[in-house]
């Protein structure tokens, strides 16, 4: 099968090339700069390379006129950002996607896979609610929990909207993904943990979400080129979790403080806004921010039933999913030196 993929070099992608080789396709990928490491390590996993850019128009079409499928998986992941970095997130999640399926329009590709996030559905009910299980079928209401939720509603309603124009478009919407050497606020989380500098303080306790290992995610993707009849959508999620739950499991193994005061968001949220600039004034992200905040206001009880019966998915139980990346996570901040190196993502996938 040939396959080209935008997004190779981010959390997904690069596990999702490794899933992808590991079956034997031949998978071309969209890079910014040929030369660059993150493109070079691509290579050396036996890819091929094409140099461009999805917020530029033009460049692609030519290529994807050879493939069998075209995976879209580029976009930005961000909580309290900057102005600029919203402004990124618009542009890239956006109007990226948009070029993307121009260029998918004109190549005449056969079938699109778009990936999407169950948080361009909105919330699946909202805490202190019962959280109701929803699946594919969940309508959203137009209340979008964050800036990047609603940038994902929105670059979601633009890969559909091709369906109408003859493009074959099978949407896979991940919950919460994680996964060793993770760029999200809970890999963060994990990582002050396992350094010892986690504080006895959390806040969004109740909120319940189902988050999904990364390379069970990538081998989901790989099951919907493979098998999932035009037009489908799949929801890839774990077993529902609250974040409390989540903090017990980490508090099993050595580490800081136990998270055992759980703040009210509304004092959480003025607290969240003074350490968002002290945050990035640091180098990481900010992992505690209004918007994370925000995004626990609602829950993410997600159901993949669909994918398990059409496409013969399968999920770890959230006791083996953590207990393996908690594993492997020692491994790599054993490896480097320095408090911020070890708690920062590290650019390409961990080989551990």
């Amino acid at each position: 099968m040939k396959i080209f993929l935008t997004g190779a070099t981010g959390f997904i992608g690069l596990e999702l090339v490794h899933a992808m080789k590991k079956r034997g396709w031949e998978v071309t990928c969209l890079v910014r700069n040929a030369k660059g490491e993150s493109a070079q390590y691509l290579k050396k996993q036996g890819c091929n390379l094409h140099q461009g850019d999805i917020t530029q128009e033009g460049g692609m079409a030519e290529v994807m006129k050879d493939m069998d499928v075209v995976i879209h998986a580029a976009g930005v992941y961000e909580l309290g950002g900057s102005s600029a970095q919203k402004q990124k997130m618009h542009k890239i999640n956006i109007e990226g996607t948009t070029n993307v399926f121009e260029a998918v329009l004109q190549a005449e590709v056969a079938k699109v896979i778009y990936i999407s996030s169950v948080i361009a559905l909105g919330a699946s009910s909202y805490c202190p609610d019962d959280p109701v299980v929803k699946d594919e079928n969940h309508s959203p209401d137009g209340r979008n929990l964050t800036p990047y939720g609603e940038s994902k509603a929105r670059a979601h309603e633009v890969a559909v909207g091709y369906r109408d124009k003859g493009v074959s478009v099978n949407v896979v919407m991940p919950n919460a993904t994680v996964g060793v050497n993770d760029h999200s606020n809970m890999g963060y989380f994990l990582r002050l943990h396992l350094l010892k500098r986690m504080v006895p303080m959390g806040f969004g306790g109740d909120c319940v979400i189902a988050p999904v290992l990364v390379d069970s995610l990538a081998k989901g993707i790989c099951l919907v080129a493979e098998k999932a009849p035009p037009q489908e959508d799949y929801i890839f999620s774990g077993e529902p979790t609250t974040f409390k739950e989540i903090f017990a499991l980490f508090n099993k193994h050595p580490g800081g403080a136990k998270v055992r005061f759980w703040l009210p968001r509304w004092l959480m949220y003025p607290i969240a806004a003074l350490l968002e600039p002290l945050q990035r004034a640091a180098g990481i992200p900010s992992v505690i921010s209004r918007d994370a905040v925000d995004l626990t206001r609602g829950h993410l009880n997600f159901s993949s039933t669909k994918a398990k019966q059409d496409l013969g998915w399968t999920h770890p139980s959230r006791e083996d999913m953590w207990e393996k990346i908690i594993e492997k996570e020692r491994v790599l901040i054993g490896r480097r030196k320095g408090f911020f190196n070890k708690l920062r993502h590290q650019s390409g996938r961990a080989e551990v």
